[in-house]
């Protein structure tokens, strides 16, 4: 990651939600710390394409 996003990963609402099921699945957090660092990835490139498209748009 480019390391401008740290708190997203943090922020990623996907392990309390499942609950205790997740603890009993062995490498299930390996799972859910790749998925939370794809996720980030997609909202850093969205939020990064959005900045660039409003820059265009206003100058």
């Amino acid at each position: 990651m480019n390391g401008r996003f740290p708190k997203v990963v943090d922020a990623a609402p996907i392990g309390p939600s499942l609950g205790p099921a997740s603890r009993r699945v062995p490498g299930f957090s390996r799972i859910r710390h790749a998925f939370a660092q794809t996720f980030a990835r997609a909202v850093a490139r969205r939020a990064e394409t959005a900045k660039v498209l409003s820059e265009v748009l206003h100058g």
